[in-house]
């Protein structure tokens, strides 16, 4: 049987399509336009909630300014020392901040870079040596190093945490450790010359000047050698063994690569060791206006005017020192400041001559030593 469908009944059946993709077209854009409605909304609501806020905090500024302002007429604060303070407070937090991000990617590169049976043991050893760190506590932070030396004893190939061991005991003045751990770290990065230069200094420390001679060498053989350090190191090696003309060589080249004022008097130092008053004078002068309260600096400054005949000036010289030095609650200062001696100032320089023979004695020296000597 045929059937014969109406050609207007199918044009009326495609309208009826056509007209119910229109609606549900329709429908779909009242639905986001309502929901737009109500997140505009929102946004007004939460834009109003922080213009209150904000009006909230300026008030408050406004009254905590008022509050300061008012102090500080009664003369109970100073301004200057409070905005300070606050400042450096700031500078500590972030501070602060930076080293416990860097904690965080430092121990994890050190769990990912380890090659070994024992992953788990590890990683626990590591990763609470380092929580152990970020509680800031002595007792803790020395509990913390134990944790990464158990750790590197089951990966004594792991370069990142050897050298990282290394430059602690370096900085924490354990000669012996820090040897130890230096010289597997210049095996596992023969061209790290901060390394190198750590070694040299740990040698020369241990009373093995011409180790340390010969690890110099190395170091200046390498590419971005902090060049202070280098050569402080070796003038100080000369100057132990007597060679002032040579040190005031390498002291000048210190100079040359930093121009610090404990830089200008090594120079003053040798100077005046050679009989070179003048030079030494010029040298103690740059230091003191640098920094009119580097003690050790005055005291030089004494015993030049002393020998250039300048009594007077030089019994001022020494009663500065004396003061700063009582200030900084060192006993009987004033009365040593009056009796120093070139057997003294040696004394100051180079500290117990059977041990540290390049970080002993002046503790501003040593400070800067070890900060050249890694880069800082």
């Amino acid at each position: 049987m045929l059937v014969i469908e109406p050609s207007a009944l199918r044009f009326e059946e495609e309208a009826l399509g056509v007209g119910q993709q229109e609606e549900l077209i329709v429908e779909r854009l009242s639905a986001m336009e309502h929901n737009l409605t109500r997140m505009l909304g929102h946004l007004e609501r939460s834009t109003d909630l922080l213009q209150q806020q904000a009006q909230i905090v300026t008030r408050e500024h406004m009254l905590l300014q008022a509050l300061l302002s008012l102090l500080s007429e009664t003369g109970l604060i100073d301004l200057d020392k409070l905005a300070k303070l606050w400042e450096s407070n700031c500078a500590q937090e972030s501070e602060a901040e930076r080293r416990a991000k860097r904690r965080e990617s430092l121990c994890a590169e050190i769990v990912e870079n380890y090659q070994g049976r024992a992953a788990q043991q590890f990683a626990r050893l590591v990763n609470e040596g380092f929580a152990a760190f970020a509680r800031q506590e002595d007792h803790a932070i020395e509990a913390g190093w134990r944790l990464l030396e158990r750790a590197a004893v089951l990966a004594p190939e792991h370069g990142l945490l050897v050298s990282l061991l290394a430059r602690n005991f370096f900085n924490e003045g354990k000669t012996a450790l820090a040897r130890s751990y230096l010289e597997r770290a210049v095996k596992l990065f023969p061209q790290d010359v901060s390394l190198h230069l750590l070694l040299a200094l740990t040698r020369g420390d241990e009373g093995d000047p011409a180790g340390a001679h010969e690890l110099l060498q190395t170091v200046e053989q390498l590419e971005h050698v902090p060049r202070f350090a280098l050569h402080y190191a070796r003038g100080r090696l000369f100057a132990h063994d007597g060679r002032w003309r040579e040190a005031l060589a390498e002291f000048k080249r210190a100079l040359a690569a930093r121009a610090a004022p404990e830089a200008h008097y090594v120079v003053a130092l040798a100077a005046y060791q050679l009989g070179y008053l003048k030079l030494a004078a010029q040298h103690i002068a740059k230091t003191l206006a640098v920094d009119d309260k580097y003690v050790e600096a005055h005291r030089l400054s004494g015993l030049i005017l002393r020998k250039s005949g300048a009594a007077a000036r030089a019994r001022a010289a020494f009663a500065l020192a004396g003061a700063l030095a009582a200030d900084g609650k060192r006993k009987n200062a004033r009365a040593r400041a009056a009796r120093f001696t070139d057997e003294l100032l040696l004394r100051s320089f180079f500290g117990a001559q059977s041990q540290r023979l390049l970080t002993g004695g002046d503790e501003r020296l040593a400070a800067l030593l070890r900060t050249a000597a890694q880069g800082g």
